[in-house]
Parts: C-alpha cells; sequence; structure tokens
C-alpha cells in the first residue's frame, strides 16, 4: 500500500465529525502507464482528481460544494475512480474546498444542478472552490450554516 492524495466530497455534517471522514468515495490521480511523469503530468492528474470530487460533491445534497483533500492508503492495484476509502482521519487531511458562500447566483445554480438541470451543472463545474486549510474546518462550517 502506498499513501495517495484523494479528493473527497463531503457534507457539513462530516466537517463536525470528531473522527475524520469515512467509509466514503474519493478521487485519487491517475497517471498515463508506461510513460515517464512529469511535474506538469502530475499537477493535471491532481486536478482531474479534484475535478470529480467537486462534481461528485454536488451530489451530496450540501448548499455548497464540499471537498476535502487528504492522504490515505491504497492498495497499489486501485488505478480507476472512484476508489473506497475506508478512513481519512483529520490528522491525515490537508484542505477543505468549498464554493464561495457569497455568489447568490452559483448557490442557486447549485440546488438547480441538485434538481437535475444540466445546463446549471455545467455553470457549477466552471465556478473555483476557495481553499481552506484543514484547521480552519469549524470556520468552514460556521461559513456554510451562515447562507
Amino acid at each position: 500500500m502506498k499513501k495517495t492524495r484523494v479528493y473527497l466530497p463531503a457534507t457539513v455534517s462530516d466537517l463536525g465529525s470528531s473522527d475524520g471522514l469515512g467509509p466514503t468515495r474519493g478521487y485519487r490521480p491517475v497517471y498515463p502507464q508506461h510513460s515517464p511523469l512529469t511535474s506538469d503530468d502530475e499537477e493535471a492528474a491532481e486536478y482531474t482528481a479534484f475535478l470529480q470530487a467537486a462534481e461528485a460533491a454536488i451530489e451530496e445534497g450540501e448548499v455548497v460544494r464540499i471537498v476535502v483533500a487528504g492522504d490515505v492508503f491504497l492498495p497499489a492495484d486501485q488505478v480507476s475512480n472512484p476508489v473506497m476509502v475506508d478512513h481519512l482521519p483529520w490528522s491525515d487531511a490537508v484542505s477543505i474546498h468549498i464554493d464561495d458562500c457569497a455568489e447568490a447566483e452559483l448557490l442557486g445554480d447549485i440546488n438547480l444542478a441538485q434538481a437535475g438541470d444540466d445546463h446549471a451543472r455545467a455553470r457549477v463545474n466552471q465556478a473555483d472552490l476557495m481553499w481552506y486549510d484543514i484547521t480552519e474546518r469549524f470556520h468552514v462550517v460556521e461559513m456554510i450554516a451562515a447562507i
């Protein structure tokens, strides 16, 4: 097993858990096989996994998308997505990513996307998520609760 960065769609109640996340599905970087990796390849694979988690976060039913990044041990033969993560303790989580809580139009599009509007989903998927350090977990929960 190798420690791998994963991106996990999450909920507000997940963020409030004292134990961390899991079991849940996550998304890991998938690298091209049989070719030397460049730093650009690694960055693109990480970004693709992050985007997959952000897309999956729409289905979590929250008012904003929530993605938690962390490092977990995955079997070496686990090379496709999504992956099952048994447990991500907060000590192995590194960041939380959420939509801008002040963007009313985006929040409306998230709601429409959850109801099945493909055009709204496309607009949501174009929006960047904001980055927060894992130590700001309770602050993120407060921000989302204030919406």
